[in-house]
């Protein structure tokens, strides 16, 4: 089957031009079926070739489609900013589909409801064929409870170059809206305290935490427990985890990058804390933002049916 357009011109001067004209004669003039100048897609879809992969969406969408024995691994990544839920077709798949998460490791059966994926904002995830594989309980989600709102006393130590004493912020945003030189320009780990309390009688299984914006990763503790890192968005985690009657801890530890410590060391009378061969960032070069930018929510979760113990 041969796609494309009629050529118009030999390729070098010493092709024979009579010798070109004849083969453009024969093979793209003389009515063989074999031969067309549509479209490919309008080609394979005469030939009963359906599209590896297809999706409606209202954000693009990438794959990657690999075969492993009897199994189909499509790797699909959102590359939008926001959340995107899409229809998808694989012309492949044969079997259960299981969704795989290569960022918690969690693999999912039953969650293509009607061949709907839903991608947080700039998330892959595995979708895996498999038709020899034994069927899995299907995923269930917890039960959500109550949102925990914490917006305001937040308890910051910072650990870096010319780092601030401890301070309390009645708001959360970027370090960079702070006014204090050594808060505007400060590169490092800032670290955020804040406490919730669990109403007399409140119980739950777990959190998911939603930390909102943050610049640029998060290390997560609750009640001195690790929770998890996160290092994009968006920067949200189910953590199934005990919860005490009363007041918990929340603690995050932020990291963001050099640039703002090296733009803060370039403006006008400012003291050198740090040394480059050259001046990758000039003094009225934007800052990035940093810190935990929020905001935080946090809902509480049960992963076990109503009323059971």
């Amino acid at each position: 089957m041969i796609c494309g357009q009629v050529p118009q011109e030999v390729a070098g001067r010493t092709d024979d031009r009579a010798e070109f004209d004849r083969l453009v004669a024969d093979i793209w003039q003389a009515g063989r079926p074999n031969v067309s100048t549509g479209s490919l897609a309008s080609v394979l879809e005469a030939l009963g070739i359906a599209p590896d992969f297809r999706c409606t969406a209202p954000a693009e969408l990438k794959f990657v489609h690999r075969t492993d024995g009897d199994r189909q691994i499509y790797w699909i990544r959102n590359f939008s900013d926001d959340a995107v839920t899409a229809q998808i077709a694989l012309r492949d798949a044969d079997g259960p589909l299981t969704v795989w998460d290569p960022e918690t490791g969690e693999k999912r059966q039953g969650v293509l409801d009607g061949n709907a994926l839903t991608l947080e904002a700039n998330q892959a995830l595995f979708v895996v064929s498999d038709r020899n594989a034994a069927p899995e309980p299907a995923f269930k989600a917890p039960r959500r409870g109550g949102t925990v709102a914490m917006d305001d006393s937040w308890q910051v130590s910072f650990d870096g170059v010319e780092a601030p004493g401890d301070m309390v912020f009645d708001r959360l945003a970027s370090l960079t809206e702070f006014m204090p030189r050594n808060v505007k320009y400060f590169s490092g780990t800032t670290t955020y305290r804040n406490t919730f309390t669990l109403k007399a009688g409140e119980t739950a299984d777990g959190l998911e935490v939603d930390l909102g914006a943050v610049g640029q990763m998060a290390d997560i503790r609750i009640n001195g427990e690790h929770v998890a890192f996160l290092w994009k968005a968006p920067y949200k985690v189910r953590w199934q985890g005990t919860l005490k009657p009363g007041v918990n801890t929340l603690e995050v530890k932020v990291v963001n990058t050099w640039p703002n410590r090296l733009i803060g060391d370039a403006q006008p009378g400012a003291e050198q804390h740090t040394y480059t061969t050259m001046p990758f960032y000039r003094a009225d070069a934007p800052l990035t933002p940093a810190g935990l930018i929020g905001p935080v929510r946090m809902t509480l979760l049960y992963f076990r049916p109503a009323g059971s113990r």
